[in-house]
């Protein structure tokens, strides 16, 4: 009795992966009297499924076939590599993937009617080219630079034979790949369907291939695979004919009908000459061959194997043939889904027989050779830039046609997609879907905080409206500086006129607008990174509470959804923002081991995790997923669906097979099987009561159950163990997480539950990662708080009705010119604006910047003398917008696209010498400012956002991006913390840096009261106390060089603040300057044994002259010294006291101090010290010159690191 199976299986689709292959549904052992035949399609079946009951009785020697659906030929390919199917027949080039891709045996191939030499009769077609007798083509390398006409990219023959074979022989150079080859060899072409979705995924194809087809683009039908009025064999040979190309590519069984159309005045190029048409046979101008289908098994099935079916094929054959019931040639009797004619269907509908392929035959190897260079070529570096507007894709369209036929630029291969928003062409980039995006410094920050992005050239254009030194900008890496401004006499008024320190808080300030960098994100992110602006809830809240009256232009109709950054803490879930579309799961998997201490190395996360994603719902509500107590299906009706209930769905009883499941589990514990985890029976009682019966088609659903419980018994039993599979559950995070997102597991399965109750989440500390405030009860008082901050900072505009407080024209204190005319007017003391315009916009207000003084982050006053000024300070420089990529590229991919784009902007810049009036920048280009004029390449180890934004930019958006939390400390000055923080230090010179995390320290304690002196009354002295850090760990850090090459070293790394005094602070004892000291009766008169052995101290001369020792600190005396002093008088005085400037108030982290290294033991003091890059604007130097007694024991002249600005 014979059997007939059929399993179809839907996986993925025909561009998956090959290790992404589902196996099929239900596994069929191997045998020799069973042949799993696997076709690709729903036709493919009918006529499979109809070949196995015909064949069963009529064909020996007997075989049970299998049918086996998959989704295309690549899946059967794999079923059968893998042992799942038995054969599959293949054309074309999927002859070479079985071959070689899959290691497949080839056992026949389809023969069909042949009259040529029999030495050619195993391919299926032999490709050649022809042109106009007239033609001066006269030998294959004539064709260079020639217009080329092609049947199609499906048709292999015209396309992929020749090309293939022409690059085997070096004829085409390689440059690329096989179509990128292609299409720098022949000056234009028409190849219908290289430009589809199907066949060019990643849409960098050049359009030079499709240049002269005939189709139009209204209507799509332009190098369109089928509707092209040049595609086919007929529609390239028209092309041909019409002159619109100078070659055309068919194959030889094309001639006859070719000659019968177009007539002979034709001819055959080959390697060395032409010659007739019908000469084709003529090896030299063969170029290239298409095997015959071929019918492919798994290499290991044996000789005898083999031979029987190779028997069956021709019994098939020969009775088929002597019956009308059956032809198994043809397709005629099958009706596909799509409603196309049925054609090929399994076979060729041209086959006539079978023919055997002996095992020991060297099967296409002239094919096999040509194709395995073909496939071996290597692609260019790709570079597929993402656009958001229709605008700027068709412009990098224009773009990539004109890239691609410009020689050096075109050795990169160019492409372009459109996605909504720049968050999605970051997710794309992430992905591997795009390649290149232009993002300005807010959407760098976030690309590489948040994707791993990393820029790579920088965007140049003007800045100044006249030159400075005749400079246009102050660097090709800088836009411009934030900068804070008042007015000279409103500083005065205010702070009196010697005062260089003011007190930002309570000040009324002025905006340019919510969306200017340098007018809120910058400056204020600055100021909440040193601890000067307290986190309260939101940062509007933040700003209205530290400052008195302001106008925020755009503060009332803030949208959370389009600000990266200030919305970033509530941007889960919006669309267009970041990670809209991430589940919570894939988010925590992602980003976690970012931020915890297990398991954290190279970005892997616990392969145990993945266990949550499989039992996610059965932990939310497992009563649910049985729905043992509610309705359970829904059925059709005339008035829709409906839900039947639970009486109309037939029961099974199934108490005896969770006592039989839960019996084998505790006997299996007994028995001592070593992964079974510990029976609990609280799970047996959650099941017990509500899962007694289930509906019988639920039957299917229990050994997922009993897998389920295994899994969950695991949890619940080692989740808080010393496992070290399990031992990341004891992370906060991920105690945080489960407590949001498994609340039923937290509070009913979890044994150790309680010990949870310690984790550091309350209603007033939130986070995105694993405690998001959309979450929580308390988001909507919480956006009714921050909707009423984001009004109360317009209080200061001047705006009318409903244009009050808008970013626009409508209100006059909007923009630069508007923050400058606010503090004119005196609705604001102090504006926050970009350097570059404060000099010819002050003078629109008739005022002259020297009324102005600059105020820096510390609160230091400067005179506004003139453009250096800014240099010395500032809230730190606004990078230029820059081309970003993914951090994966390699330094060949940067150089390589680096050096074409270098390439192109010489050609397609906007000067007046561009003959092909295209101009790659400008408005609607790829690039973020319509103004660019130049690409300018980073520097290879400043290719990380970090370095590239600098120190100042950076914590600016690390603070507003920090997670929602009310921070109580930092609103009292008296309590010192600190604040976790990007820094980059570099070696060698420069040349080399490193990322680290280090702290910047808060808090304004008031003076502290200690008491001095070891010997005699101790006084009490107040001294300043700062908020420094205290505690330092040694962390090996990586360090990358502009080589490439990097190496790991040592630093130390601050992970603490406290309060501790500020300075340094001598003191002398009062006694210590008794007049009794300054006499000889002082001294004791020793004899020669006790001169030897005793240390007679106050016999020393030092103490008359204290040139003799250096301890005395001479240089500070404490007390004159005079014949009147008494020692009764000392009592009732305090001892002096002398402070050492350190230069430095808080420490703000974002200097890297050399106190921190072995080589130096004291503070570095020197304003504009040239061991640093640039002038460190946030502190307050007084020491000129390096202090070498701070590198007492070193030979080290100058630290080694530095800190970049």
């Amino acid at each position: 009795m014979r059997t007939l199976l059929l399993l179809t299986f839907a996986v993925l689709g025909c561009w998956a992966k090959v290790d992404l292959w589902s196996p099929p549904k239900e596994v069929i052992p191997s045998n020799d009297d069973t042949i799993r035949w696997c076709v690709p399609s729903e036709c493919e079946m009918k006529k499979c499924l109809r070949m196995a009951n015909e064949w069963m009785y009529n064909v020996s020697p007997r075989k049970d076939i299998v049918c086996m659906e998959g989704t295309c030929i690549e899946h059967c390919l794999d079923w059968v590599e893998n042992g799942y199917s038995d054969v599959i027949v293949t054309r074309e080039n999927d002859v070479w993937r079985a071959h070689t891709v899959h290691n497949l045996k080839p056992v026949a191939y389809e023969m069909s009617e042949y009259k040529g030499p029999k030495k050619f009769e195993n391919w299926e077609s032999i490709s050649i080219a022809v042109v106009p007798k007239s033609s001066p083509i006269n030998q294959w390398s004539d064709l260079e630079n020639k217009k080329s006409c092609h049947a199609g990219v499906d048709y292999t023959s015209s396309w992929t034979a020749p090309m293939c074979s022409m690059i085997h022989k070096n004829v085409i150079p390689h440059q690329g790949n096989m179509v990128e080859s292609a299409a720098q060899y022949f000056k234009k072409s028409c190849v219908p369907g290289v430009l589809d979705w199907n066949y060019d995924i990643n849409g960098t194809n050049p359009e030079t291939l499709c240049e002269i087809c005939g189709g139009r683009k209204e209507d799509n039908s332009w190098c369109h695979k089928n509707r092209d009025v040049y595609s086919g064999y007929y529609g390239a040979s028209m092309c041909l004919k019409e002159g619109k190309g100078h070659v055309v590519f068919i194959d030889n069984n094309y001639i006859s009908a070719f000659k019968n159309i177009f007539g002979t005045d034709y001819k055959l190029v080959c390697n060395h000459g032409t010659t007739d048409l019908d000469d084709w046979h003529n090896e030299d101008c063969h170029l290239g061959y298409t095997p015959r289908p071929t019918i492919f098994t798994h290499m290991d099935k044996t000789y005898n194997y083999i031979r029987d079916f190779n028997d069956m094929l021709f019994s098939a054959v020969q009775t088929y043939s002597n019956m009308n019931n059956m032809d198994i040639f043809s397709s005629d009797e099958y009706i596909c889904s799509d409603n196309s004619d049925p054609k090929d269907i399994i076979f060729r509908d041209n086959t006539r027989e079978f023919v055997t392929i002996p095992e020991e035959k060297n099967y296409m190897h002239k094919y096999i050779s040509v194709m395995n260079t073909c496939q071996s070529m290597e692609p260019k570096p790709r570079a597929k830039f993402c656009v958001i507007t229709d605008e700027a894709y068709n412009k990098c369209t224009e773009m990539k046609r004109y890239f691609t036929s410009t020689m050096k630029v075109n050795e990169v291969s160019w492409g372009c997609m459109k996605l909504p928003t720049k968050m999605d062409c970051m997710k794309a980039i992430w992905e591997g879907k795009a390649d290149v995006v232009s993002l300005d410094p807010m959407e760098t920050f976030i690309a590489g905080n948040d994707f791993q992005m990393t820029p790579f050239m920088s965007e140049y254009f003007d800045v100044f409206h006249e030159p400075i030194d005749g400079k246009w900008s102050y660097n090709w890496d800088t836009e411009t500086y934030t900068i804070g401004i008042m007015k000279k006499n409103v500083y005065q008024n205010k702070f009196g006129y010697d005062n260089e320190w003011i007190n930002l808080k309570g000040l009324n300030t002025c905006h340019a607008g919510i969306s200017r960098v340098s007018s809120v994100h910058h400056p204020i992110g600055w100021l909440h990174s040193n601890g000067t602006i307290p986190h309260y809830g939101s940062v509007f809240e933040s700003i209205n509470k530290f400052f008195d009256r302001t106008c925020l232009p755009g503060s009332k109709d803030w949208n959370m959804k389009k600000d990266i950054i200030l919305g970033h803490q509530y941007n889960w879930g919006y669309h267009g923002v970041s990670f809209y579309n991430f589940t919570g799961m894939e988010w925590f998997v992602w980003n976690v081991p970012h931020t915890w201490n297990y398991f954290n190395w190279n970005h892997q996360t616990p392969s145990y995790i993945n266990t949550w994603k499989n039992i996610n719902t059965w932990v939310e509500n497992p009563e649910s997923i049985l729905k043992t107590k509610k309705e359970w299906k829904k059925t059709s009706t005339e008035e829709g669906w409906q839900w039947d209930t639970e009486d109309e769905i037939k029961k099974v009883d199934i108490s005896n097979i969770w006592n039989k499941f839960f019996k084998n589990m505790k006997s299996q514990k007994k028995e001592g099987i070593k992964d079974m985890p510990k029976f609990d029976w609280t799970i047996w009682n959650l099941f017990k009561d509500n899962i007694r019966t289930v509906p019988e088609y639920m039957l299917e659903k229990i050994p997922e159950i009993e897998k389920f419980l295994i899994e969950l018994e695991k949890i619940t039993h080692n989740g808080f163990s010393d496992n070290i599979e399990f031992k990341w559950m004891n992370h906060p995070i991920v105690m945080n997480y489960l407590k949001v997102y498994y609340p039923m597991l937290v509070k009913r399965w979890i044994n150790y539950a309680d010990q949870m109750e310690w984790v550091p989440m309350t209603k007033d500390t939130y986070n995105r990662y694993t405690n998001p405030i959309w979450l929580s009860p308390e988001w909507n008082e919480y956006q009714k708080t921050m909707k009423m901050h984001q009004e109360e900072l317009c209080t200061s505009c001047g705006g009318y009705n409903e244009w009050n407080c808008k970013e626009g024209t409508e209100e006059p204190y909007w923009g630069t010119l508007g923050s400058l005319r606010c503090i004119h007017e005196h609705k604001g003391d102090i504006a926050f604006i970009e350097s570059h315009k404060f000099e010819p916009y002050v003078k629109d207000i008739d005022m002259i910047p020297q009324d102005f003084v600059l105020v820096c982050p510390t609160g230091k006053v400067i005179n506004y003398v003139n453009h250096e000024s800014i240099r010395e300070c500032n809230y730190g420089r606004v990078p230029f917008p820059t081309l970003v990529t993914s951090y994966a590229k390699t330094g060949s991919w940067r150089w390589n696209v680096t050096k074409a784009l270098l390439l192109a902007q010489k050609i397609y810049d906007s000067s007046s010498h561009n003959e092909y009036r295209f101009e790659m920048f400008g408005e609607h280009s790829v690039f973020e400012n319509i103004h660019t004029k130049h690409l300018y390449p980073i520097n290879l180890i400043n290719q990380t956002y970090q370095t590239w934004l600098g120190p100042m930019f950076l914590r600016s958006m690390e603070s507003l991006i920090k997670p929602i939390s009310h921070k109580w400390w930092e609103n009292i000055d008296e309590i010192c913390h600190g604040e976790t923080l990007t820094n980059v230090i570099h070696h060698h010179d420069g040349r080399c840096n490193a990322i680290v995390k280090d702290i910047t320290c808060r808090g304004n304690p008031e003076p502290k009261t200690i008491w001095l002196g070891r010997h005699g009354y101790k006084y009490n002295v107040k001294i300043p106390m700062c908020s420094r850090p205290t505690r330092f760990i040694r962390k090996m850090v990586e360090f990358t060089c502009d080589t490439g090459y990097g190496y790991l070293h040592p630093v130390m790394i601050p992970t603490a603040c406290e309060c501790i005094p500020c300075e340094e602070i001598t003191h002398a004892p009062a006694w210590s300057h008794d007049y009794h000291w300054t006499t000889e009766e002082r001294k004791y008169t020793p004899n020669e044994w006790e001169y030897d052995h005793f240390d007679l101290w106050g016999n020393e001369p030092w103490w008359m002259n204290k040139e003799h020792h250096d301890t005395w600190f001479h240089d500070e005396v404490i007390y004159p010294l005079n014949q009147d002093w008494n020692y009764n008088h000392h009592i009732n005085k305090r001892p002096k006291t002398n402070h050492y400037s350190n230069c430095e108030k808080n420490w703000w982290g974002f200097i890297w101090h050399p106190q921190w290294f072995q080589e130096s033991t004291w503070p570095m003091c020197n304003e504009g010290d040239y061991w640093y890059e640039t002038i460190n604007v946030n502190t307050n130097w007084e020491h000129k010159e390096w202090n070498p007694r701070w590198n007492k024991n070193t030979e080290l002249n100058k630290p080694e690191w530095r800190w970049s600005l």
